[in-house]
């Protein structure tokens, strides 16, 4: 048995590149196969489910098991090709690779190479236990005859595989929604009954389609989840949010519980109904407030902007909100619900960093206007808060003429951003930004910064440098970067993450002799990432440095 992989890192990430989503839950696994009564090690459980590969010409190369990872396999090769049987995760994957193998460990040098997911027949995943990988075998040898070809063709292995994977999932997911209807119908669940039968309308038998027509019936009289009660919009929006929050806290109660027994399991199933009940409450009245604010309708167009002002917060409610601003940009906008829009927009400013925040900053640019701007503007001082004035700033790039003025307030915030703890999500705005609004003064600044003896100050100087700089980096400048440059190939100092860019404009035949030296002798990731600088020099500055 292999004890480790050859050169597997990074692991599990190769596999998670060419399988597909599990085709259902692992509660679903005994309506996908049968259970057997078997005992002994999961690998000797599969290789008897499998013995079949080696009747057509399959030698068993041995097994693989990467415990860190949750992954185990079986290879089993011929001469033109490797078909290998893995569980990752509870889950079981049969992947079919060209070309002979001996060992069993080298799985992830096929799916890391060029072309892997166009080139690999999966057929999977499908979570399951011991007890069903006699079936779970018995149902891939079905679809697997090709494997008995001298030389498989994989690309119509390929085409097999998927389409017998997705009817599988398609028939247990379809099976285990009849059983779930019936039980939540017996129950008086009704509506629940129904959205488990729904998508399946078209392809029910003629009792189920019976099933699904009386339940409908009766879901019309159910009483509903919340009564409005007089409620205006806003405050009903409110309400059902807070409904929505207090019946998912009780389903996540329920998961929290030990659900083994009959009684757990429909409270679970019970709570997950009340909180669809009461998603579906809410969201499918301004899923048709969406499109008929789009058709034209004004009170449609009124409602969506009750809910941004209602600002509810429960499951999903980021999402329809950014489709709710989204759908405002278009609509035909009173000067009135223009000026409510715009307290709605400071808003989305001062409360905090949320999923729909870029959508509001795009509706700014619909309905701003000169208050708007001036507020926003205000909202610029550091000294308020250092996440208020980021978005300030950002909403007003989206508006015409927002930043107009404002290159002081802007480059001080950027000052402060560069040493963010999360350089690489916020450094894409960061330099475009300082490339705009950069001048003189805080090119003088910056140099003085990325060459300061306090590493915090450092750190952001060096991080701004190469898109502050309006006149290339004098010898002396380069040669002070040089040891800075040196020591974040080696993961050291302030530079680190930026070693390209600082590459490129400290580029000298000094600096590019200490990178080539370290790309070539020293360790993994040092190597690495000397290259990365060595090859950004040559990119920005061609096979010449800039000096002698």
């Amino acid at each position: 048995m292999t004890t480790g992989p050859d050169e597997l890192l990074p692991r599990a990430i190769w596999l998670l590149r060419v399988l597909p989503p599990p085709r259902f839950s692992a509660a679903m696994a005994d309506e996908a196969f049968r259970r057997e009564n078997v005992s002994g090690p999961l690998s000797d459980v599969a290789r008897q489910a499998f013995a079949t590969l080696e009747e057509w010409g399959y030698r068993p190369i041995g097994r693989y098991d990467g415990a860190p990872d949750r992954v185990e396999a079986l290879g089993y090769s011929s001469r033109s090709t490797t078909v290998w049987v893995v569980f990752f995760m509870e889950a079981l994957a049969v992947l079919v690779t060209p070309g002979a193998e001996r060992d069993p460990s080298r799985l992830n040098h096929h799916l890391s190479a060029p072309g892997a997911r166009e080139r690999v027949a999966v057929w999977g995943s499908f979570p399951l236990a011991s007890a069903h990988l006699r079936s779970a075998a018995e149902r891939f040898l079905e679809v697997a005859h090709e494997l008995q070809s001298d030389d498989p063709n994989l690309e119509t292995l390929r085409s097999v595989f998927e389409r017998a994977a997705s009817e599988l999932g398609t028939e247990v997911s379809k099976r285990a929604s009849l059983i779930a209807a019936r039980e939540l119908a017996g129950r008086g669940r009704h509506r629940a009954a129904v959205r488990a039968l729904s998508p399946w309308e078209h392809n029910l038998e003629p009792a189920d389609v019976a099933l699904l027509e009386a339940e409908r019936r009766a879901a019309s009289f159910e009483a509903p989840v919340l009564v409005r009660a007089g409620r205006s919009d806003r405050d009903w929006f409110i309400a059902l949010a807070e409904h929505i929050n207090l019946v998912d806290g009780k389903l996540k109660s329920a998961v929290g519980e030990h659900a083994s027994s009959r009684d757990a399991s429909a409270a679970w199933t019970d709570s997950a109904a009340d909180l669809h009940d009461a998603l579906e409450l809410l969201y499918h009245d301004l899923e048709l407030a969406i499109q008929r604010s789009n058709a034209g309708d004004a009170d449609a167009t009124e409602r969506l902007v009750a809910f941004l002002e209602a600002d509810p917060w429960c499951f999903r409610s980021g999402y329809l909100k950014g489709r709710v601003y989204e759908s405002l940009r278009r609509a035909h906008l009173t000067d009135s619900t223009k000026e409510r829009l715009r307290i709605v927009l400071l808003n989305a400013v001062d409360v905090g960093y949320r999923r729909e925040f870029r959508s509001s900053c795009r509706l700014a640019r619909v309905v701003a206007d000169a208050a708007l701007i001036a507020e926003l503007r205000r909202r610029l001082d550091l000294s308020l808060d250092r996440h208020v004035p980021r978005r300030a700033m950002w909403m007003l790039a989206y508006v015409p003429g927002g930043l107009e003025g404002q290159g002081p307030a802007v480059l001080d915030l950027l000052i402060d951003s560069a040493d963010d703890a999360e350089w690489l999500r916020v450094s894409t705005w960061v330099r475009q930004l300082c490339r705009r609004f950069t001048n003189d003064a805080f090119d003088k600044r910056v140099r003085g910064m990325a060459l300061s003896s306090d590493e915090a100050t450092a750190r952001r100087g060096l991080r701004l440098l190469p898109s502050a700089i309006r006149r290339p980096l004098d010898a002396g400048e380069r040669l002070a970067l040089e040891p800075r440059i040196i020591d974040a190939a080696h993961g050291r100092g302030p530079g680190i993450n930026v070693i390209e860019s600082l590459a490129a404009i400290a580029d000298s035949k000094r600096l590019r002799r200490r990178l080539a030296d370290l790309a070539t002798n020293a360790s993994s990731p040092v190597n690495r990432y000397a290259s990365w600088g060595l090859n950004a020099a040559r990119r920005a500055n061609g096979e010449e440095p800039p000096d002698p």
